[in-house]
């Protein structure tokens, strides 16, 4: 899982190279955001791989991944509606 965040450096010089500062200022704004998916994922991981095993801990905790950032994108867009 380390992967995640050590890769993204790099990440973000290529993109600066390639596609100029707009791109990786828009990334970084997010990363946070994004990041707690990850922590979402790592914590269901943890309390499901005991008792569904590492194939279907997985779909698991992709699963509360994804329902946590779709919960967070729709919170978030209510918000600025109302701003």
């Amino acid at each position: 899982l380390s992967g995640f965040p050590v890769v993204t450096f790099p990440v973000l010089l290529l993109m600066q190279a390639r596609h100029g500062n707009a791109s990786v200022i828009g990334m970084v704004k997010a990363y946070p955001f994004g990041l707690t998916a990850l922590v979402v994922y790592t914590l269901c991981v943890a309390v499901v791989f005991p008792r569904l095993g590492m194939g279907w801990g997985t779909a698991a905790g992709l699963l509360a991944s994804l329902v946590w950032m779709s919960a967070l994108t729709t919170l978030r867009a209510r918000i600025v509606r109302r701003s």
